[in-house]
């Protein structure tokens, strides 16, 4: 298996968990982690995200294009509410592993 696809893999995983089965409750938001554009597992994901074959949901599991610089990951815990306080726990031990496996990134977040 390659290497980025199982840091991703731990990623999503811990992101999940750490929001998996918070309360709906508070301020409304978003949250969302960028890595620089450059780093190998942004080129991994981009290459990933390209193939026309992918179904469009798959797709959102390697990120995006961030609008200003850099690739994100959109709500990597997949929260299911609205809670900017529980999106962001997802967005953070998302962070995290991908920090414990050398690769710069940042959480950023909005209220909506």
């Amino acid at each position: 298996m390659n290497m980025y696809f199982d840091i991703l893999d731990q990623a999503h995983a811990a992101g999940e968990h750490a929001c998996a089965g918070l309360p709906d409750t508070g301020a409304c938001g978003f949250a969302w982690v960028v890595i620089p554009g450059t780093c190998g597992l942004a080129r991994y994901c981009r290459e990933k995200a390209a193939d026309p074959g992918m179904h469009p949901g798959n797709r959102r599991w390697y990120g995006s294009k961030h609008w200003a610089k850099g690739w994100q990951f959109w709500n990597p815990g997949f929260y299911a509410g609205q809670s900017i306080d529980a999106a962001e726990k997802g967005a953070m031990a998302f962070a995290a592993v991908l920090k414990e496996n050398g690769i710069d990134a940042h959480v950023d977040s909005r209220i909506d």
